[in-house]
């Protein structure tokens, strides 16, 4: 098959959270089994840029800015949409680039047999394809706006959950990793059947840790709980050094900045000698902190299959997850780590106690938590099972 994958995201340049490493993961995973993958994606320099990584076609663009008339006249409509659709100005942006892209595409490939996008986004709202269509779901900017707590113009929120709602009824094949997410779409956005596939994840690029240290990997925001995190990290008497690895993003309720918010938490409970943070590393760096750790934490307020979680358990280290989204999909509780009540410090801190107190229960867990990964989500079965749904 001659597939494309549309993702903004796309590691290293544009490798910024979840999707950029399931694009990543799928699109390798599926050119390994023999078909003819391209990518577009964005760049971070002022040109476009045509790649070949481990058989994947990268086609890297920039999207500029959305073409508003400027003439003199129409001044005032561009000073409201700019106050009140600034976000749903860059996504029709990236929207236009993408299907400028694809039409100069089609003129080297002729054909694509796939054609899939993120609905986060809404990246393919311009698409106008006759090859199949396949709608990823990965989280949907209303419930990210909802979880964070992001102030913006009740226009925006609508344009861009209008958007995304259109492209995932656009689509001949709807997938979500999670049965949560699955289900919460079908429920919003009326959409009929919904094939739940797990996120892929290349298992053996992931050495089995050794390490006694505690981590948490993932974006620095609200909807990721690191307070609750620092809450019953704080209540424990001697607990092992905490490592935070992530980039901020977004603002609590009164305009400070979220990262500005967990130091003074850390500063409050005198933790600044016990926790770090690092506000981002490379993906091959990443991982050499997660060998030196043996239990990590996401005690998000809801999540959908995170891939922070999954490098965790491919590592081999014990997760500790709230017990709400995609959660409940990738780990069974005692068997491969513990699950807490989401949004419950109090929750949180007993599963933290109950470790410290079974040392020899974290290795158990950490080693089962890597078997389940590589039994069920390594991307050789993760992409056959795509592989079939693409053909059905």
């Amino acid at each position: 098959m001659k597939i494309l994958y549309i993702s903004r995201e796309y590691p290293p340049e544009t490798g910024f959270g979840g999707i950029g490493t399931y694009t990543k993961c799928i699109a390798e995973g599926m050119a390994a089994r023999g078909h003819e993958v391209h990518v577009i994606s964005g760049n971070m320099i002022n040109e476009n840029q045509i790649q070949n990584v481990n058989d994947v076609t990268i086609h890297r663009i920039r999207s500029g800015h959305y073409p508003l008339p400027q003439n003199r006249f129409f001044y005032p409509v561009r000073k409201l949409c700019y106050r009140f659709i600034p976000h749903t100005l860059i996504r029709l942006a990236w929207a236009t680039a993408v299907k400028n892209e694809y039409q100069r595409l089609l003129e080297e490939v002729r054909h694509f047999d796939i054609v899939e996008y993120p609905e986060c986004g809404a990246e393919a709202f311009f698409l106008n394809t006759q090859s199949k269509q396949v709608a990823r779901l990965h989280t949907p900017w209303h419930l990210i706006h909802s979880l964070d707590k992001l102030k913006e113009p009740l226009l925006d929120q609508w344009s861009m959950d209008y958007m995304e709602r259109k492209t995932v009824k656009n689509a001949n094949i709807v997938t979500s990793p999670s049965v949560a997410l699955a289900k919460h779409i079908r429920n919003r956005w009326r959409i009929g059947t919904i094939e739940v596939i797990p996120n892929p994840i290349p298992t053996n690029q992931y050495p089995q840790a050794d390490g006694t240290g505690w981590i948490y990997t993932g974006r620095i925001e609200m909807r990721k709980g690191i307070h609750i995190l620092i809450e019953a990290y704080a209540a424990l008497s001697s607990p092992p050094p905490l490592t935070l690895i992530g980039r901020a993003y977004g603002n609590i309720e009164d305009g400070t900045s979220y990262e500005s918010y967990i130091k003074k938490l850390i500063q409050k409970y005198n933790l600044e000698n016990k926790v770090t943070i690092i506000p981002g590393v490379p993906h091959e760096e990443l991982k050499k902190y997660l060998q030196m750790s043996a239990v990590a934490f996401f005690p998000s307020l809801w999540e959908n299959f995170p891939y922070s979680c999954l490098e965790a358990m491919a590592s081999g280290l014990t997760v500790v997850t709230s017990d709400t989204g995609g959660y409940p999909d990738m780990v069974n509780n005692n068997e491969c780590g513990l699950l807490v009540k989401a949004n419950s410090h109090a929750s949180l801190y007993q599963a933290m106690k109950y470790l410290l107190e079974k040392p020899q229960l974290v290795r158990e867990l950490g080693l089962n938590a890597r078997r389940r990964v590589q039994t069920l989500f390594d991307s050789s079965k993760v992409c056959e099972l795509m592989e079939k749904i693409y053909e059905n």
